[in-house]
């Protein structure tokens, strides 16, 4: 990926975590910013307070429930072959760094950037790979023990299978039929079911 200025993390305190601001955008280069937040605890009374704020020496706001995403997927092997071009989220002209990508989270931004409307709000939402430090061993520790907290409070949990195919699409089709418990037996044994079958065991075999 040639020589590139690799992002350095600000350290985070106990009740703070990262999102990822994905910038709208058609170029080939992914763009963001990570802003740090605290997660809006169940048993706080602070529920006037901004849903979300930049962070400043003096504070970091809260972000309540719904207010961002979350993403679920399977680490690519191999090495990483891009990266995601992260700006200071206070200066959005100035780049803190880059961090590097494996194919499968970049296909997963990219189809999530298209989504995003220049008019409408930036997409925040939380991801392992890149709102926790992977080289900070403590930093870590403690944020996995956050994440059902994040799923619970996310808007939405995204589950990234991989690229739209043909047999991808056969098989979520597949699932709401799977759903469908009276036709189960029906669907075991009926001779047209067997590709569906084939495109639904190779969904869930993928990485």
């Amino acid at each position: 990926m040639g020589s590139l200025q690799v992002y350095r993390y600000d350290q985070l305190a106990a009740d703070e975590i990262r999102l990822l601001r994905l910038r709208p955008g058609d170029s080939n280069v992914l763009e963001g910013e990570l802003v740090t937040c605290r997660l809006l605890s169940e048993d706080t009374e602070d529920t006037q307070s901004p849903a979300m704020a930049f962070r400043t020496d003096k504070d970091v706001r809260l972000v309540a429930s719904g207010d961002f995403d979350a993403l679920t997927y399977c680490w690519s092997a191999g090495d990483p072959t891009t990266h995601i071009t992260i700006y200071d989220e206070r200066d959005p002209e100035f780049v803190k760094g880059n961090i590097p990508l494996k194919p499968n989270l970049e296909a997963a931004l990219r189809t999530f950037r298209k989504a995003i409307k220049p008019a409408d709000e930036l997409l925040y939402i939380w991801i392992d790979a890149l709102c926790i430090d992977q080289h900070n061993k403590l930093e870590k520790s403690a944020q996995i023990q956050k994440i059902p907290a994040i799923y619970l409070q996310a808007h939405i949990v995204r589950i990234w299978l991989g690229k739209s195919s043909h047999e991808n699409e056969i098989a979520m089709d597949f699932i709401s039929e799977l759903v469908q418990l009276d036709d189960i037996d029906k669907l075991s044994t009926h001779v047209l079911s067997d590709h569906k079958w084939a495109a639904f065991r190779d969904l869930m075999r993928h990485e």
